[in-house]
């Protein structure tokens, strides 16, 4: 929140940038706190018995369910060690949105959206993937959910380069996916920046960004880049909160690259479309 604080010079008075951030840092404690009420609830799950017969048969139970633990304390260890593994995923998760609504707050124009994707929407594109490619490249790796997904869905960590242009961000997939190639650059130079690293062309693109809620000019501009990196028969994934496509139309025709709504995904916040392009032919 500090960091938030801090950087609230991006506005420079702007009523409008300034009410964007207060409806994102709204929008984060609501969640945050719906999702610890909703803990709460299953964690205490209590039980009212009416008389004390049914008092009794609960305590029976009670005796029943100790004894049967004690004989078997590795199903104990496993309940525990769930339980402590539900905890570390939710302070990561709480830590990990801090961290992407400080990086909003430093740029709002750039990163576009005011919360991380989640594992179901990252699931969901990871999925679209080509079954065979040497390079998977990953677009705005932001907190590492889309890159977790990508992860689980099969991808191994040395095909696949996550270019992050936020160097905090940046910083933070480095520690957590250290196995993982991170580079910091724009999405908007992708080339330059997968030229840096010795890579020429790429089978699989994967975008994190929420390209629909950038500029114009910006959506140009990394549409242009992906394209003319991928190869033929080479795939391009990205999501849009919108109902409209979100690579301009002009620039996947003169690419050659035919594009479809794949998937919707409601349990994200907000809800997405998923889109796949496909580079169908050589540029004009």
């Amino acid at each position: 929140m500090a960091s938030i604080i801090n950087n609230l010079d991006w506005f420079n008075g702007d009523p409008a940038s300034l009410a964007l951030l207060a409806i994102s840092i709204v929008a984060f404690t609501l969640i945050t706190a719906f999702a610890a009420a909703l803990g709460l609830h299953h964690a205490r799950k209590p039980v009212l018995a009416k008389d004390d017969g049914m008092k009794a048969v609960l305590a029976s139970e009670a005796l029943d369910e100790d004894d049967s633990s004690q004989r078997d304390s590795k199903s104990r260890l496993k309940r525990r060690a769930s339980i402590a593994g539900r905890r570390l995923r939710k302070g990561r998760r709480i830590r990990d949105n801090l961290l992407f609504i400080s990086s909003f707050a430093r740029n709002p124009k750039k990163v576009g959206s005011i919360t991380p994707s989640s594992r179901r929407l990252g699931r969901a594109m990871a999925a679209e993937l080509p079954d065979e490619y040497s390079v998977c490249v990953e677009l705005g790796g932001g907190t590492g959910s889309l890159t977790s997904a990508i992860l689980a869905a099969g991808v191994p960590s040395h095909k696949l380069i996550v270019i992050e242009r936020d160097p905090a961000l940046a910083a933070h997939l480095r520690k957590r996916f250290p196995k993982v190639r991170i580079v910091e650059g724009d999405a908007q130079q992708m080339r330059q920046s997968l030229a840096d690293v010795g890579i020429d062309h790429v089978d699989a693109v994967i975008s994190g960004l929420p390209l629909r809620n950038l500029p114009e000019i910006v959506r140009h501009n990394i549409a242009t880049e992906v394209f003319a990196a991928l190869d033929l028969g080479g795939v391009y994934v990205q999501f849009t909160y919108w109902g409209e496509p979100p690579v301009p139309i002009e620039v996947a025709r003169r690419y050659g690259i035919g594009g479809r709504k794949t998937r919707r995904v409601w349990r994200n916040f907000p809800p997405a479309n998923v889109w796949r392009y496909e580079r169908q032919a050589n540029p004009d």
